[in-house]
């Protein structure tokens, strides 16, 4: 609305009269402007700093997981998340027995955690004959009642643990191992990250190591140091 629809007199355009119409407008938009401005900066302010706790969370929890797994070593946060892990037991260094030929009769087998592990030691060399950037320093075979577990040191990278808790099974005749926990350093790893292609090379050695053989399993246990599998003869 322009000064002329006031209906105030020409002559009173400079006066006080036209003056106090617009004192009493000002007050209708100049808090109102105020307030909007206040909320919009507020407003920034907020998301910003939700903007900030959402990347420091994220940064935190990346430097929490990468400190569990041992591979690298972060100032304070290391010391707090992370000790070096251990196996279940340490393997002594006994004369190990030669694994048995399975293609003889035999109602029982008995395998010893010193067998097993010069087992994988050998495979262990053969892995780092293959490549360079992984190499495994040492690696064992370790058995308790309700445990079987590999675990191996890296010497590439430095610092690098690595363990499988493992469980024996018997399904239509055939022993399987079955994954149940992967550890990297102290971060627990899901079972599908390596373990499902372990069972199936652990599976598919026992498979060859029996081919040909007229036993097949009937039972297996675990007991502290040994891992006896019981067979029978195959119907034939």
């Amino acid at each position: 609305m322009t000064r002329i629809e006031t209906g105030l007199p020409a002559d009173n355009y400079g006066g006080a009269d036209l003056r106090e119409p617009i004192k009493a407008e000002a007050p209708a938009w100049r808090p109102e402007q105020k307030a909007i401005r206040h909320r919009s900066f507020f407003s920034c302010f907020n998301c910003l700093g939700i903007a900030v706790l959402f990347f420091a969370v994220v940064v935190g929890g990346a430097a929490v997981v990468a400190a569990r797994t041992g591979l690298v070593s972060l100032p304070v946060l290391t010391a707090l998340v992370y000790q070096p892990p251990e196996p279940i037991h340490w393997v002594k260094n006994n004369a190990p027995r030669p694994l048995p030929n399975l293609t003889a009769p035999a109602s029982r087998l008995v395998l010893d955690e010193a067998s097993l592990t010069k087992s994988l030691q050998g495979s262990v060399q053969e892995f780092n004959l293959s490549q360079e950037r992984l190499q495994i320093r040492l690696a064992q075979v370790a058995i308790e009642p309700d445990n079987l577990e590999i675990f191996a040191q890296f010497s590439r990278p430095a610092g690098g643990y690595l363990s499988f808790e493992l469980a024996p099974r018997l399904a239509n005749g055939k022993l399987i191992f079955i994954v149940k926990k992967i550890k990297l350093g102290q971060l627990g790893l899901p079972r599908w990250l390596g373990g499902i292609a372990l069972e199936q090379l652990l599976n598919s050695q026992l498979d060859e190591l029996l081919a040909g053989s007229p036993m097949v399993f009937k039972a297996v246990a675990l007991e502290t140091g040994r891992l006896i599998i019981d067979l029978e003869p195959a119907v034939k």
